[in-house]
């Protein structure tokens, strides 16, 4: 049987934490899947467990591709790995995180009930931080502005019509984090056929030093300040939304800012919080007083250990 999906996971010095994904992968593959490893890099030995495994478990219902990307980052990888994709169907995957088992067979009974109408289909996740375990924020709406504000379509929380994803540009290149936080904000605006799923949440993401998520604000605040300013450019010139819509995603991301500059001034990173209110100002040339003031209350409720900000801001964007 032809496989109906294709998992792209990008690889970079995970030799300690891979094992355990693809352990949880063949565990879970219980309809034919193809499997796309790209390794981008490494110098720890990834490259060889991947090798290693696609030896010993590939089959006609596994069909497993190792591949390398020269150019560093996980969007590099992942896009190699969608241009190989040969099934209609596209999931991305973290290799240092844990699959469910029931997950592809889930995916699968969405896809035969759902499939030919959708472009994407969406699905709240897990994480496991210091050993606790909880559901990531998760929002079944369609609006982009909700995304901006909460990131509920991270990397593993949707899987992708192939072509619909090649059509809208793939990942973006440029950005080495939020970069599933920008494809997220595009495809919402793109405005898909979408169908969000609330039953489960699926898999163990890891938040940990050495996870996009899980280290300092201040260390990846060039990173972040591209990916915002990446998000600001992008709805600023797209042609599939309203102004009116464009307005609420820029109030959204205005709010975002004011968000970040309170995290940035918690580390005490004085400069970051700087350099996020002057973002902020892009996004809102002239915002009214109401909107100021709720940026600066953001800010300064984040800046004292406040947690679900976001919440705040979207009651109202």
């Amino acid at each position: 049987m032809k496989p109906l999906l294709t998992v792209i996971i990008p690889v970079y010095n995970r030799a300690d934490r891979l094992p355990h994904t693809l352990a949880s992968l063949q565990v879970a593959q219980q309809i034919p899947l193809s499997l796309i490893l790209v390794d981008d890099g490494s110098t720890d030995g990834s490259f060889n467990v991947c090798q290693d495994f696609a030896a010993h478990h590939a089959s006609s219902s596994f069909d497993i591709q190792v591949l390398e990307e020269p150019r560093r980052g996980a969007s590099c990888a992942r896009n190699l790995g969608l241009s190989y994709c040969q099934t209609k169907w596209v999931y991305f995957f973290d290799s240092d995180d844990i699959i469910s088992p029931d997950f592809f067979s889930d995916i699968r009974q969405y896809i035969m009930q759902y499939g030919q109408e959708l472009d994407v289909l969406a699905f709240p996740v897990q994480q496991v931080v210091d050993g606790v375990k909880s559901v990531r924020a998760y929002r079944p709406t369609p609006r982009p502005e909700v995304h901006i504000l909460n990131s509920m379509l991270c990397t593993v929380a949707a899987v992708y019509s192939t072509e619909w994803l090649r059509a809208q540009g793939g990942w973006d290149e440029h950005l080495t984090t939020w970069d599933d936080w920008e494809l997220g904000t595009r495809v919402l605006m793109a405005k898909p056929r979408m169908r969000w799923f609330e039953e489960t949440a699926y898999h163990q993401l890891f938040v940990h030093t050495e996870s996009q998520t899980g280290g300092s604000f201040s260390a990846t605040l060039p990173a972040t300040l591209q990916a915002m300013q990446t998000v600001l450019g992008n709805v600023q010139k797209n042609t599939h939304i309203t102004t009116k819509e464009r307005h609420r995603l820029l109030k959204a991301l205005y709010y975002r800012a004011y968000i970040m500059a309170g995290k940035l001034a918690r580390e005490g990173h004085l400069e970051g919080m700087k350099a996020y209110v002057r973002l902020a100002r892009e996004c809102l040339i002239i915002p009214n007083r109401w909107q100021q003031l709720i940026g600066k209350v953001l800010k300064r409720y984040t800046q004292q250990g406040g947690r679900g900000a976001w919440r705040i801001a979207l009651w109202v964007c």
